[in-house]
């Protein structure tokens, strides 16, 4: 009787224990996705990034499908150099001998919750930023990039002016939450090598998982009813017009973020992902 109370016990607290470790709460997947397990999709084994979520360096201004399309369908050694199973990613490629991805942000589609379902992490901090140290680091970056351009004294007005609006202002912060997976035809065009005979052969002979279907958090910052990612497309808009090259608004996004507890640096984390090798897509031929 005992050893079957503690066994209980056990289980218990093994499935208590189940919280994504977001920047600043452990939350349990019902909150999060809004269901007591976390699975997106449906082809491959899920792993799920409890205690250390997954979070994305982002290098562009895009929407959640193009960022959830720089994942899925990229792939990772089945083994560790250790031996030891990887199931969380290390050394993530493209599905091909070459550096091309097969996958094209067409072949990845929305699962769940197209724009993020809001879930219960909403967060006001106060922006602090030290405006001069970091309007020097964005120029020295954007002079790089554009060294004989004439504009560069109205660029950098252009950025003073943009943090001076947002700096020492109340941001709200809202977790959201989506799922994204290949679609049914990506799917199915993988497993019968239409067109992935390349990709297939990549999983088979590197011993390699191929990425098929994540759940991510997306990190909504607004301020005064106006929202950052629009804030700093405007910007990135208005400067672009001045010749200038460069991802002024992910930059822009970067400097707000990491001065921030309650977001990552990129503003996304994977929180679970779906995963599948060569073994997986032979079973449903």
């Amino acid at each position: 009787m005992k050893i079957k109370l503690l066994l209980i016990l056990v289980f218990t607290v093994s499935i208590s224990c189940k919280t994504y470790k977001l920047p600043d709460a452990k939350l349990k997947p019902e909150i999060v996705c809004g269901y007591e397990d976390c699975k997106p999709g449906n082809l491959g084994v899920v792993f799920q990034f409890y205690e250390k979520p997954f979070s994305l360096e982002v290098d562009n201004n895009k929407s959640m499908k193009n960022i959830a399309a720089s994942v899925i369908g990229h792939t990772f050694p089945e083994k560790k150099s250790d031996g030891t199973p990887n199931l969380s990613g290390d050394r993530a490629l493209t599905c091909s001998f070459a550096t091309s991805n097969p996958f094209s942000d067409g072949d990845v589609v929305n699962l769940v919750n197209p724009t993020g379902r809001k879930f219960d992490y909403l967060r006001t901090e106060k922006l602090q930023l030290d405006i001069d140290a970091t309007v020097q680091g964005n120029m020295e970056q954007i002079k790089k990039l554009n060294p004989e351009n004439e504009k560069l004294p109205e660029v950098e007005a252009k950025l003073r002016a943009a943090y001076n609006k947002i700096n020492n202002k109340e941001l709200s912060i809202q977790g959201r939450y989506s799922e994204w997976g290949l679609g049914k035809e990506a799917i199915e065009r993988l497993i019968k090598n239409d067109g992935f005979k390349e990709c297939k052969r990549f999983l088979t002979e590197k011993n390699y998982r191929i990425i098929t279907a994540i759940g991510m958090v997306y990190f909504d910052i607004t301020f005064d009813q106006t929202n950052l990612d629009k804030f700093s497309t405007d910007l990135e808009s208005e400067i672009s017009r001045l010749g200038i090259k460069g991802n002024v608004a992910v930059n822009f996004k970067r400097e707000v973020n990491q001065t921030l507890n309650a977001v990552t640096k990129g503003g996304y984390q994977i929180v679970v992902w779906r995963h599948a090798n060569s073994n997986d897509l032979l079973l449903l031929q």
